[in-house]
């Protein structure tokens, strides 16, 4: 049986709900998702993250202009984009355009029209043909 995709999830604190709608979906769908919800008090924020990233295959990241403004969402997303392991695999999910993150356009990214629940749907799907 084949392992599933590890997916890291990078997002800003504002777009939590949405973060958790979608590692729902996503880990429904057969898919192993890294969420900053599995950072526990007391743990080393920056190891997890960390050893997150280094076991991920795939990276969605949430993009809006909180996390253009977050510096850990920068952080997560120049690591991507300098790391073999994501190319073509970091998928942005645009939930409102936002210049800062201009680069992000360039990777074929998953707009979040109004219709929010088609939004997973379209992130698998995106997982799928990469």
């Amino acid at each position: 049986m084949k392992r599933p995709l590890r997916v890291f999830l990078s997002y800003a604190d504002r777009d939590r709900p949405l973060a958790e709608v979608l590692v729902r979906d996503l880990n429904d769908a057969g898919f192993d998702v890294w969420s900053d919800h599995e950072v526990l008090p007391g743990d080393n924020w920056a190891r997890k993250v960390a050893d997150a990233l280094e076991e991920s295959e795939a990276m969605v990241v949430i993009v809006s202009p909180a996390a253009a403004k977050s510096e850990r969402v920068r952080r997560e997303v120049q690591f991507a984009l300098g790391s073999p392991r994501y190319a073509d695999r970091l998928i942005p999910l645009v939930v409102e355009p936002t210049r800062e993150m201009w680069i992000l356009s360039k990777l074929r990214p998953v707009t979040a029209k109004k219709q929010k629940g088609k939004v997973s749907q379209q992130v698998i799907e995106a997982l799928e043909a990469r």
